[in-house]
Parts: structure tokens; sequence; C-alpha cells
């Protein structure tokens, strides 16, 4: 079982890239929902996909250990071969992903903000959307070739 972990500081967009792979998932690889858990901040979502029979769990919500216990929780009962989640650069929550899983099971990308522009907002914003777009298609990728799908 092999974990794709993406980390970085708080609201730098780990959420967001991390729906859009669970998009792309779904949209363009044929995957399948079998579970989908809203969390209680309503931002937050595990997802339980299964795409050409191997099984890959999603936690966008991952800034603290206490919600990493949850979200493993949650889907204990599931035999999965794929692990995509979030959690902070340093701290308790990536703390938690080394205690469970071995350096050789754990693929760590890292999210950074993009920053500046301060004259043009919107222009920032269409910016940070396309690399997160950028770092989920690689997810995607990193997923793809873990499983050989």
């Amino acid at each position: 079982m092999n974990v794709i972990a993406l980390r970085g500081c708080g609201n730098v967009g780990k959420t967001n890239t991390l729906k859009q792979v669970i998009r792309i998932l779904i949209d363009e690889c044929g995957a399948h929902k079998l579970v989908e858990y809203v969390a209680d901040n309503k931002i937050d979502t595990r997802v339980v996909l299964e795409i050409h029979g191997k099984i890959i769990v999603i936690f966008t919500g991952g800034d603290d250990r206490k919600t990493l216990d949850k979200n493993f929780e949650s889907v204990r009962l599931h035999q999965f071969d794929l692990l995509i989640c979030a959690c902070r650069s340093r701290g308790a929550s990536f703390r938690c992903l080394e205690e469970k899983y071995t350096k050789d099971q754990i693929l760590w990308y890292g999210q950074s903000k993009v920053s500046g522009l301060c004259n043009n907002i919107a222009q920032l914003e269409l910016i940070r959307t396309q690399e997160n777009s950028h770092l989920a298609m690689s997810i995607v990728q990193s997923a793809k070739t873990i499983l050989a799908f």
C-alpha cells in the first residue's frame, strides 16, 4: 500500500488541489465513487474510489493529527491500494503519516503559496488556480504509475 501525501502550510490550496484530483479521477479516468463523507466544516471530504479494480482513498483534511486519525478511522474497513491525503509541512499530522507508513511507502508532494501581484487579485487567483491544476495532474499521473492503470 502506498501513500501520496500533499504537504503544505495552512491556506495554500491543498484541499482545492485534492478536490481537483478527485474530479480528474472520476471524470477523466473513470473512477467510481464508493463512499463519500463531507466533514463538519463543509470544506473537507473523504472519498473511496474504485478504478480498474484498485481502491483509492482520498482525504482532503489533514491540518492536524485529530483530523487525520478521524479520517483513518472512517475508512478502516476498506482495504485500499493507495491513499492520497493532505497534511501540514511539519507537526503532528506530518508525523502521523511518518509513524503509520515507511519512507518507501510515501511519495511527498509540496504545495506552496503563490503570492504577489497585490494590485491584481483576480490575476493572482487565476495563477493560483492554474498552479493547483498542474499539481493535481501530477498527483494523478503518480497515482496511475503507482497503481499501473
